[in-house]
């Protein structure tokens, strides 16, 4: 076989120069990575252009230019279909040959071939006996096409499967360009009738949910602001349905669109609603457990007065028996001196002023005047003496409940201290003796009864813990933002195990009768609403100490009157 191509004629060819036009057509060839071939179908030999060997890495002759030399080049896979392609267009009698498949490179690995041939010549029954054509190795093609594929197939999956539904714009019409599965999932419809659909089909159309809204949040994000608004969206049966849409303007292969993200919250619009209605319910309750919790303290809080009343009323009977009885004694020395006093103003007949001086020094002796006159000043100052002691019980008692007192105010913790100490005095005077270790404190905002309240319960709890003689020790002390209070007993102390329960409702050591379990609960959510803590440390048979650490100045919120925790 010639080294030379038989090349068919051709009447536009450089007839001047045929070599020339070969040698350019096998350069335009061997630039395109295109190779030519030329079989003889009978023969089965046939003919490539150095650029065909050069397209899989060979140089020309080093495999045969025969078509069993060329098969092998074939991949198997693709051989038995290019085999029936070449037999289908001799029995088809077409002219034009096109068939894609691939051939191995010298360096391994496979190139992806476009065969492209024209019959260029015919035996008696019309077989083809000759083609001519051209292989073009598509390979770096086909695999950026492929990848793109792979690429466009895998958005496509995401953009489909993306848990929001997903919606593109055009940026001046506002029409619908595009959309993915989730997006119509959402509004219940195709993808062919979300497309035709308006703003106004998929929104409520109830104010501020209308056509005039979308096409204004659509403005302002197609002017570059995005923006993130909750919708009432219809979906196609008609079901309304909330929305949160982020609208912002996207460039999308190279066009201004407008990009619309649609997250369906209704479950969150649900949830929303009921922690509302929760919030509301949990107000409402904390409203009776408040007024429950009033009521109880004022109970507690009487049922304290009334077990200190007894002691009060022998406070108060001591001073008030002694000014009664000199109340009594007084008016038989008043008796005495108004006698004295009339005997010197009497003016009877027959008598004489001498006889009625005698007369005034006989009853003066009688009635001894020297003793009553200097006992009468010693009845004054007793009784003055029992009055203030009785006007400074009744001050402690006022001090103590502070009536009319039911809003937070600064007080001095020292006076509720000391007031609520004479109240209970009774209780702790015959078997206790009290130290007071006061520091320097500052006033603070408080509800000074309640607080009362919660010394009285520490300082009778600290007295009953001392079943003869013992010592309660209050301390106080202060730094930058509290201050705090100390209650130290002696007496028999708290179990472990009770330790851990003192602040329960109802829980109580003493005896059926003896005492409501109520005292130390309370006192704790009376700390407690002061925006302080109460500490405890005790060990049996040596004592206990509560320690009560409050704020000077209690945030803002606590200091509502509303939160007053008992009606005075």
């Amino acid at each position: 076989m010639d080294d030379k191509p038989p090349l068919a004629t051709n009447p536009t060819a450089d007839t001047a120069d045929p070599v020339k036009a070969e040698q350019r057509l096998l350069l335009a060839l061997q630039a395109a990575n295109q190779g030519l071939w030329d079989w003889d179908l009978q023969s089965r030999q046939g003919y490539f252009s150095p650029s065909y060997y050069a397209m899989l890495g060979y140089r020309p002759g080093d495999f045969p230019s025969d078509f069993e030399g060329w098969k092998v080049l074939v991949h198997p896979d693709d051989l038995d279909t290019l085999l029936a392609d070449l037999e289908e267009l001799a029995d088809s009698g077409r002219d034009l040959f096109e068939h894609t498949f691939r051939l191995r490179h010298r360096q391994g690995g496979w190139r992806r071939i476009i065969g492209r041939g024209l019959v260029a010549g015919r035996d008696a029954d019309g077989r083809p006996t000759r083609l001519v054509g051209i292989s073009i190795d598509v390979t770096e093609q086909t695999l950026a096409e492929d990848a793109l594929h792979e690429s466009e197939a895998r958005f496509r999956a995401i953009f489909d499967n993306i848990q929001e539904g997903i919606l593109i714009h055009d940026i001046d019409t506002g029409a619908i360009l595009a959309t993915n599965q989730r997006a119509c999932a959402l509004f219940a419809t195709t993808e062919s009738k979300l497309l035709a659909s308006s703003m106004q089909d998929l929104s409520s159309g109830e104010p501020p949910y209308s056509q005039a809204e979308a096409v204004y949040w659509m403005m302002l994000a197609a002017a570059g602001d995005p923006q993130t608004f909750e919708w009432q969206a219809k979906d196609s049966t008609g079901r309304l349905f909330w929305a949160e849409i982020t609208m912002r303007r996207a460039v999308l292969a190279g066009q201004e669109r407008l990009l619309a993200v649609v997250r369906d919250i209704s479950h969150r619009k649900e949830q929303e609603a009921e922690l509302r209605h929760n919030l509301e319910q949990q107000v409402q309750l904390n409203k009776k457990i408040e007024e429950a919790q009033n009521q109880l303290l004022q109970s507690e809080k009487m049922a304290s007065i009334g077990q200190l009343a007894a002691g009060v009323a022998h406070e108060l009977n001591n001073p008030i028996g002694f000014v009664h009885s000199n109340v009594n004694t007084l008016e038989h020395y008043l008796q005495d001196l108004f006698a004295i006093v009339d005997a010197a103003a009497s003016d009877g007949e027959g008598s004489d002023a001498t006889q009625r001086l005698d007369a005034v020094r006989r009853l003066i002796e009688e009635k001894d005047y020297a003793f009553v006159k200097t006992d009468v000043a010693e009845l004054m100052a007793e009784s003055k003496d029992g009055l203030e002691r009785v006007r400074k019980i009744v001050q402690d008692l006022k001090d103590f409940s502070r009536v009319g007192d039911s809003e937070w105010q600064l007080a001095d913790v020292h006076v509720g201290i000391d007031s609520t100490l004479n109240i209970v005095w009774n209780e702790l005077k015959y078997k206790c003796t009290v130290n007071k270790v006061y520091g320097d404190l500052p006033k603070i905002q408080c509800l000074p009864s309640q607080l009362n309240q919660v010394f009285m319960n520490l300082l009778v709890n600290a007295g009953q813990a001392i079943k003869t003689k013992g010592e309660i020790t209050i301390r106080t002390g202060a730094d930058d933002e509290s201050v705090w209070i100390e209650v130290a007993d002696n007496g028999s102390g708290i179990s472990k195990d009770n330790l851990k329960r003192i602040f329960d409702p109802f829980f109580t050591t003493k005896p059926v009768g003896k005492g409501t379990g109520l005292g130390l609960s309370l006192s704790f959510n009376i700390v407690h609403k002061h925006h302080g803590r109460i500490d405890v440390e005790s060990e049996e048979g040596k004592g206990s100490t509560f320690r009560i650490t409050l704020p000077i100045q209690p945030p803002a919120p606590a200091l509502d009157p509303g939160a007053t925790v008992v009606a005075e």
